[in-house]
C-alpha cells in the first residue's frame, strides 16, 4: 500500500470501500488521488496488475478510456466558473 497521510472518518471510510472492492472483486486495482488547490490530500493504492500481478504502486498507467471526456468538461466549466473562459464564445476567439 502506498499514500498519503489523511486522517478523519473520510479518508477511513474510503479505504474501506476500496478495500472491500478489492477483497469482493469488484476491482483488481484501484488508485484514488484527491487534492486541493495543488495539495494532495489523499492517495491510496491497492490490487495488482494485470497480467504480471506486480502491485500497484503512483506509477501505474491505467487506460481510462472514455472518462477523460467528463474530466475535461469539468476541466472546462471551472474555466468558465472562473471567468477564463466564455461558455458561448466561439473557440477561435
Amino acid at each position: 500500500m502506498a499514500g498519503m497521510p489523511a486522517s478523519g472518518s473520510t479518508a477511513d471510510r474510503l479505504r474501506a470501500v476500496i478495500d472491500s472492492a478489492i477483497a469482493n472483486h469488484e476491482a483488481v486495482a484501484v488508485q484514488v488521488l484527491f487534492g486541493r488547490e495543488g495539495n494532495t490530500a489523499f492517495f491510496e493504492t491497492r490490487g495488482t496488475r494485470v497480467p504480471n500481478g506486480l502491485p500497484v504502486d503512483r506509477e501505474t498507467m491505467f487506460c481510462i478510456g472514455s472518462c477523460s471526456k467528463p474530466i475535461a468538461a469539468t476541466a472546462l466549466l471551472r474555466l468558465v466558473y472562473q471567468g477564463v473562459l466564455q461558455l458561448h464564445r466561439p473557440v477561435d476567439k
